[in-house]
Formats: structure tokens, sequence, C-alpha cells
């Protein structure tokens, strides 16, 4: 599953670029052939568009304990060939009770989380229970229930 977004910047008020390409790839796992696989939807991306990349690698089953700047280098007898950043994105390892609240993606998020604390359907109901709380039209509503009953462990 891939996800391109064009973006303003954070800090729009800057003199740096007027738009930013995210590029979410989501996967299993974080093996180098993911990492190269992500590299090269980057290269095409750069190819077709002026604006900056931004890869991120989105793991709801593993990978890193949060967010992590992840640097992939190619080398050939010794030298470096060719460089890769991506940003990976591990949810598996969080707990969801510190981010259930964060903002309205967050419900969904959280089914990808830990819940030590809960059980299985505790850890479902506060879910969409959030969900309910959101000011959000049925469409959104429905796209974060959905993602709450694919992902909850």
């Amino acid at each position: 599953l891939q996800l391109v977004a064009r973006v303003p910047p954070i800090d729009a008020s800057r003199n740096g670029p007027r738009l930013l390409l995210i590029h979410i790839e989501a996967a299993r796992s974080s093996r180098l052939k993911t990492a190269w696989l992500l590299w090269r939807h980057y290269r095409r991306l750069r190819l077709h568009h002026e604006d900056p990349v931004v890869p991120i690698l989105f793991l709801p089953r593993g990978g890193p304990s949060g967010v992590e700047r992840v640097p992939v280098r190619e080398e050939h007898e010794g030298f470096e060939v060719a460089s890769f950043t991506y940003w990976a994105l591990g949810l598996a390892k969080l707990e969801a009770r510190d981010h259930l609240d964060r903002n309205a993606l967050a419900p969904a998020l959280a089914a990808c989380m830990r819940s030590r604390d809960w059980s299985k359907a505790e850890h479902k109901h506060r879910c969409l229970e959030r969900i309910l709380t959101l000011d959000l039209d049925t469409a959104r509503s429905f796209l974060l229930v959905d993602a709450v009953e694919t992902y909850i462990h």
C-alpha cells in the first residue's frame, strides 16, 4: 500500500520549498529489500516532480519504537555509490494508552499499538469510543473504524 500526498511544509513562511511530496509505504517488515523498494519509488517520484520527497515506511506490526531515521547506503569496492534516508514509523512497540488522544488519526494508529493494561476487547472499545468523540463526517469516521477493525491485535 502506498500513499503520496502533496502538502505544504510545516513552516511555510521560510524560504524553503512551497510544497513537499509525502510518500508513505506500508510494509510488514523493515528488511533491506523493503528499503530498496522505497528507494526505487523515491527516485521515480523525484524524476517526475520538482518538489522534495519525504519517504516514510509505515510498519503497523513491527519496526522501531516510534519514529526513526534510517540511512541506507550502497557501496561498490569500498566506495559509496548511492545513499538514501527514509523515516520508519513503527507502532507495535508503542503503548496505545499514551497515544490514543493525540489527534484524529490516533485511534486508528493506536489499534496497531500494544496495550499492556487492556484486554483486546477493551483496547478495541477504547479506540472506537475515541472515534465517537471526534467531530468527523460519516466517511472519515468509517475509515477510522475500518482501520481499527483491520489492525487491532
